[in-house]
């Protein structure tokens, strides 16, 4: 006689996927990898393999121990945005990077997310999460400090990172987490790790635009924690700030100079009635890619997932630009991106994937109990501030970032659903 089969387990994933989800944490931050073409890749990073890997050992074990039904707390957006970058393929000229970037979108959006909300499912295992990004953070700052007093070039303080923009917006996500939590502990070692580590960090990001949306998010950290921590953080926002043309010259350079000169300097364009300014291709690019957006053929679907730049050059018709001008790294909108290669329905979805996340983030201090809790509830409500409004300046879903990106969006997820509990619960609880 055949036993009955066993119920759905609620017991958590294998022991083996939390110190493997450590060391993918550990190596996350860096956009080192192996790049299948130098400038059209695609290129993998080590930890987008052991993501890959990881994801693969959940999904066996969760099969063998039949935990699949958990998985209807996936965020219904993720789902979605991959299913709109796999339907824009069929838009696509390069099939072979429609595939990739969807691909890439599937292990980021879904895979990681699946395997950080389900292995960091106590407040033991975030709090050695947490423990980990941070100190592999202090790494990349002393890094980047070191680059700082250095480097002659701006895009050379970059650390593990391509340059300085995917630099600047990775601190820009985790240092207020790194903040929140700094102020709500109470030995003071760890006290002065943290605040310490996130002063040195913003003095080394050298992304302009990035630098003040940080300083934003790490005033309103205070703000949230106490009236004193308040007036300190802002004390010492405005000292930095007073500072920069005299002390911190090169962050001047690039929060002020940079900004308030739009134009390259020395060039300008012929347009046919006179000579006018050449736009810095940042800020310029924005208006082809609306226009790539708005095109009939492109509206729903776009022009294809990894298609972007390819057609984005076709949009620039009497337009300030110059053939041999170059767009800085990493300066794409990724609004702009995501509507013009996944067309509407992929920039809906995008939308309504940060708004989930949120309106999660906004009450998450009601979830916590210690001063770890509240530090880490406070630090995430700005951390998704900077998530939002740094996307409009850069791209976060890129290797190097994404992964810190989802473990942050997966902390959220699981503390909004299973609060801040010293013991496993089941992942469904309520």
């Amino acid at each position: 006689m055949n036993a009955p089969p066993r119920p759905p387990s609620d017991n958590g994933p294998a022991e083996w996927l939390y110190p493997a989800t450590l060391v993918l944490i550990a190596i996350a931050p860096s956009q080192l990898a192996y790049a299948f073409h130098p400038r059209y890749g695609p290129f993998v990073t080590p930890a987008d393999v052991l993501a890959a890997l990881l994801g693969l050992g959940w999904l066996i074990d969760a099969l063998l121990r039949r935990r699949l039904g958990q998985l209807r707390w996936l965020p219904l957006p993720a789902i979605a945005l991959v299913v709109v970058a796999a339907l824009s393929i069929g838009q696509a000229a390069d099939l072979k990077a429609a595939v990739v970037e969807t691909a890439q979108l599937g292990l980021y959006l879904l895979v990681a997310f699946i395997l950080f909300f389900d292995v960091l499912r106590d407040r033991s295992r975030l709090l050695g999460a947490f423990h980990v990004l941070a100190g592999v953070t202090t790494v990349i700052v002393l890094w980047g400090a070191y680059e700082y007093l250095t480097a002659h070039d701006p895009m050379a303080v970059k650390a593990s990172f391509g340059n300085r923009n995917v630099y600047s917006a990775y601190l820009a996500m985790v240092l207020p987490v790194m903040l929140g939590v700094g102020l709500n502990l109470r030995g003071i070692g760890r006290q002065v790790w943290l605040v310490g580590a996130v002063m040195l960090g913003v003095i080394t990001m050298l992304s302009g635009p990035i630098i003040w949306v940080t300083l934003v998010c790490l005033l309103a950290v205070g703000a949230m924690r106490s009236k004193s921590a308040a007036a300190i953080t802002f004390v010492l926002v405005v000292a930095f700030t007073a500072l920069m043309p005299v002390v911190f010259v090169r962050n001047y350079d690039a929060a002020v100079v940079e900004l308030s000169q739009p134009y390259v300097e020395g060039r300008s364009f012929d347009t046919g009635e006179g000579e006018v300014p050449v736009v810095e291709k940042r800020w310029l690019e924005w208006g082809p890619a609306l226009r790539m957006m708005a095109d009939g053929g492109n509206f729903v679907l776009g022009v294809g997932a990894g298609n972007y730049q390819a057609n984005i050059g076709q949009y620039y018709e009497n337009l300030p630009a110059e053939k041999d001008q170059k767009i800085e790294a990493d300066t794409n909108n990724l609004y702009l991106v995501i509507g013009g290669s996944l067309g509407f329905a992929g920039l809906v979805c995008l939308a309504a994937w940060l708004a989930h996340f949120w309106r999660l983030a906004s009450v998450l201090w009601l979830r916590a109990e210690d001063d770890w809790g509240r530090g880490l509830a406070i630090g995430l409500v700005p951390a998704m501030g900077t998530i939002i409004a740094t996307n409009f300046f850069t791209s976060l879903l890129v290797r190097g970032s994404a992964l810190v990106l989802i473990l942050l969006l997966a902390m959220i997820e699981g503390i909004a659903r299973r609060g801040l509990a010293s013991e496993e619960v089941g992942a469904d609880s309520q």
